[in-house]
């Protein structure tokens, strides 16, 4: 018992990367058993619907979580080893996150009911979403970030995940079902969310009644992280409300929000380690521990590369194979807008470790901001032009240039913190790598389309591609995949 309390408390950064790397595992299996089961259950217009909806609320919680999230990881983390100022901070940020929460509900209420009055299935959908918001409103998840303690938040997701599979295929049944769909979903969020307060230690946290300075101080300070929130939102959900902006809110609409899905949590393998990073760089910037910040940012992109650039070289290899199979053969626009978006998969995360590693702990996130928000007005003006066009590829190619965009400028202001060489050298052994994988993955799919059914195809094409990388990195001695694999040797023959 003693030890399962030290792994849920345990601020190491091997065992919270582990946890988290479960959970996006499992975080990818879910949508492999369910994304196939619903795409076909609701169809594309049910599944756009969805996602157009799903957008807009979107937007409500980001303005009820004002930062606060990401300002809290960054503010708990600097006094992580003072019981009496965590508390403090703690309470500052939770009624400030209370009583901005509550406001925003209200006009929640109030846009539902004045602008979809005469759309009584739209009014269900948007009601039971509105579950998301209370859900942000009352999240303590910044707290256990900023503490380090990511087993809690993990082992939380993971249970949330599992269950709502089950009672989506229990009680999703045929193209009638979205809005119990859409209850499972939202509903199960503001749950898991109230479970995880069944995480903290007795005593733990002390009541501190918050000063009104104080709450004005936590929603000035949060401001400043809300700012670069709000833009990234709109990468993942403007170009979906642009979309049904433009009349295209079922059938493209659903094209281009299984795509992004898709990618989202290929993206979400690649990144999962970037708010364990802010949580771990604020600590350490606080300390002044420059020997650490160099070395584990050297570390993290040996990782990155390895583990995003055979993602990215695979899907161009797969895809046209894995939507059919995977979503249905009336899926197959998603196929496109998967080759448009693939490099988002790294170009995403890797603009999310810029800040983590350097903006946000070195209070430079008013650069980071400015430099998201340029990107996003190249994302409107990218979306106003192809979407006419392209429908659900048009919003693609706007979400592209939009990361595109982002990149060149981070690394710019960030270049005396970051050297160029740390980021890009590890890139080189990877990118061969892949780039073997990639042809040899095609020649594979090639000769067993002829041969065998899709799931076969797939599955030999998916499993020979990555033993291929694999044993090329071993081959080339790439520094993460070489490391690992020694050290998983040794302890195989340690143990024997």
């Amino acid at each position: 018992m003693s030890f399962i309390k030290k792994i849920f408390n345990t601020k190491s950064l091997k065992i919270n990367t582990i946890f988290n790397a479960f959970y996006q595992i499992l975080a990818l299996i879910v949508p492999l058993i369910s994304a196939p089961y619903i795409s076909r259950v609701l169809g594309p217009a049910n599944n756009g619907l969805y996602s157009f909806y799903y957008s807009i609320v979107t937007y409500f919680v980001l303005i009820a979580t004002f930062g606060f999230n990401e300002f809290g990881t960054k503010y708990i983390a600097e006094v992580r080893d003072d019981k009496a100022e965590k508390s403090s901070r703690f309470w500052s940020i939770m009624i400030s996150k209370l009583i901005f929460g509550g406001f925003i509900i209200l006009i929640y209420f109030i846009f539902v009911f004045t602008l979809y009055s005469s759309d009584i299935n739209a009014i269900f959908i948007l009601l039971l979403l509105s579950f998301n918001i209370f859900a942000s409103t009352v999240d303590p998840t910044f707290y256990f970030q900023g503490d380090e303690r990511f087993v809690s938040i993990s082992i939380r997701n993971m249970i949330t995940r599992i269950v709502t599979l089950i009672l989506i295929i229990t009680l999703v049944n045929d193209e009638n079902d979205l809005l119990i769909y859409t209850a499972i979903l939202s509903v199960g969020q503001f749950i898991s969310t109230i479970v995880l307060y069944f995480s903290f230690k007795k005593k733990e946290i002390v009541f501190v009644k918050p000063s009104k300075n104080n709450i004005l101080s936590s929603t000035r300070k949060a401001f400043a992280f809300f700012l670069p929130s709000l833009a990234v939102t709109l990468f993942y959900s403007l170009n979906q409300t642009l979309l049904g902006a433009f009349g295209y809110k079922e059938d493209e609409s659903g094209y281009y929000g299984q795509a992004v899905k898709i990618l989202s949590l290929l993206s979400a393998l690649t990144g999962s380690i970037s708010i364990i990073i802010l949580s771990r760089f604020s600590y350490l910037n606080k300390t002044k521990n420059d020997d650490e910040i160099r070395n584990k940012t050297k570390k993290l992109f040996e990782m990155f590369w390895s583990l995003s650039l055979p993602i990215v070289f695979g899907i161009y290899a797969v895809s046209h194979v894995f939507i059919p199979f995977f979503l249905g053969s009336e899926y197959s626009k998603s196929v496109y807008c998967m080759y448009f978006m693939a490099p988002v998969i790294i170009l995403s995360p890797l603009n999310g470790l810029y800040g983590n590693i350097y903006y946000r702990p070195n209070d430079k996130i008013y650069i980071q901001t400015i430099i998201i928000f340029s990107a996003s007005i190249i994302n409107i003006i990218s979306c106003c032009i192809f979407i006419p066009l392209y429908q659900s590829i048009g919003a693609s190619i706007g979400r592209l240039l939009a990361e595109f965009f982002q990149l060149p400028f981070l690394i710019l202001f960030s270049i005396k913190y970051i050297g160029i060489k740390t980021v890009f050298k590890p890139i080189i052994k990877p990118l061969i790598s892949s780039t073997v994988m990639l042809v040899i993955t095609l020649v594979i799919i090639n000769i067993m389309e002829k041969i065998a059914n899709n799931f076969i195809t797939l599955s030999v094409s998916i499993f020979s591609g990555a033993f291929v990388y694999y044993v090329l990195e071993l081959i080339i001695r790439d520094k993460f995949v070489y490391e690992i694999t020694k050290n998983f040797l040794k302890r195989i023959i340690k143990k024997k």
